[in-house]
């Protein structure tokens, strides 16, 4: 389908872009496409809401740029994957858009906390655990909050920071190290 991303307002860090398509193309909230730039690198956009403007012979999306690939495991033992745009504390590009944008979107969230927006999964829950990679820095997160009402199709999810976990207890892996204590130190 022919569309093309044009620039959000005043934002020329491309986080966030209007989508525009033909009329007949719809694409619900929270759908994440994989979209070429002209620099012939592929980044994830994932549809925020679309925007009805009556008067215009195409539709136009408000999108977001995803950040992070983020993997986890639900209480069932099954690894799960999804883009999304991740945000620490005092950063406001989230409130700053939704405050402005024509209803669509109400979330409100601390703007002293970890967050991030993603399309709606129903595997995605409070105390999940999750770690988000960048370059040679891994962080580990619990989810603590999720708000799947205010736009369909797409969930805000507060995190708070977390030490990395020791994943092999969960693998059914055990350390000799810790073998050695929990048996007694070698008695």
């Amino acid at each position: 389908t022919p569309a093309t991303l044009e620039r959000y307002k005043q934002d020329y860090t491309e986080t966030q872009c209007y989508l525009l398509t033909r009329r007949e193309t719809e694409i619900p909230n929270g759908t994440i496409l994989m979209v070429e730039s002209k620099d012939g690198t592929t980044k994830p956009w994932m549809i925020w809401w679309k925007e009805e403007i009556e008067a215009s012979g195409y539709n136009r999306y408000v999108v977001l740029r995803m950040t992070h690939l983020l993997t986890w495991r639900d209480a069932d033992k099954i690894t799960h994957e999804q883009w999304g745009y991740f945000s620490g504390p005092g950063t406001s590009t989230i409130s700053d858009t939704i405050k402005s944008s024509t209803g669509e979107a109400v979330y409100a969230e601390n703007n002293n906390l970890h967050q991030f927006v993603t399309s709606y999964t129903k595997h995605l829950n409070r105390d999940v655990y999750f770690e988000v990679s960048y370059k040679d820095t891994t962080n580990g997160y619990v989810v603590t909050e999720t708000d799947v009402n205010s736009t369909p199709g797409v969930m805000y999810v507060t995190v708070d920071p977390s030490y990395i976990r020791d994943k092999s207890a969960e693998d059914g892996k055990t350390d000799s190290a810790a073998d050695f204590w929990l048996s007694g130190g070698g008695k």
